[in-house]
């Protein structure tokens, strides 16, 4: 089972997850508590949950950019993108007690559990 962060705020939480996807947020220190429940309802650094990041790409399918630019401007989100989930994540890692959190992303990306992917163009 999958759980969309965006759907969350219209339905319980569900017992089990194995995936959890999060778009359409911009990650600010704001959102920081919401993530950390939605991270702690599922034990993200013990257990087997993935995380799936969407970033946007920065440019739509009728904006008019030649290759090199949307290459350009993506890469640009992407660091971006790659830069708040780096914050969001140590943060949170530095709410565990006894867990070794400040090393939750490396954890992650040893165990595969973390992805970063563009969203599709609109």
């Amino acid at each position: 089972m999958t759980v969309s962060v965006n759907s969350i705020r219209n339905t319980a939480f569900q017992k089990k997850v194995d995936t959890i996807i999060i778009y359409g947020h911009s990650l600010n220190r704001a959102d920081y508590s919401y993530f950390e429940s939605i991270f702690d309802m599922y034990d993200v650094f013990n257990s087997e949950v993935k995380l799936r990041f969407y970033y946007w790409r920065g440019y739509d399918k009728k904006d008019n950019l030649s290759e090199e630019q949307k290459k350009v401007i993506a890469k640009q989100q992407e660091r971006k993108a790659m830069k708040n989930i780096a914050k969001l994540l140590n943060s949170y890692g530095s709410t565990l007690e006894n867990e070794h959190g400040e090393n939750i992303i490396n954890k992650l990306v040893l165990e595969q559990r973390l992805s970063l992917l563009p969203s599709p163009l609109l």
